[in-house]
């Protein structure tokens, strides 16, 4: 299922197959999108947490550059 079809469908329902709760429907879906990516699923997360607004101000919003003070020191090497 495309994302465009899902969220179609989830337009008018809350899951997959229409129910009040989650069904193997909605875990093999979000399987098939996501796998066991965890990092990527924490950052859909923490993106969703944002009203739509917020998210189109960061649209504007450019990335900061990371300075050599804070990038973290290599671990020393074992004697």
């Amino acid at each position: 299922m495309s994302i465009a079809d899902l969220n179609s469908k989830l337009r008018t329902q809350s899951y997959l197959d229409g129910g009040i709760e989650p069904t193997s429907t909605d875990h093999n879906e979000f399987q098939a999108i996501f796998g066991d990516n965890k990092q990527a699923i924490q950052w859909v997360a923490r993106m969703a947490s944002y009203y739509a607004a917020e998210r189109t101000e960061l649209a504007a919003k450019k990335p900061e550059k990371k300075s050599a003070a804070t990038k973290k020191p290599a671990p020393k090497a074992s004697s």
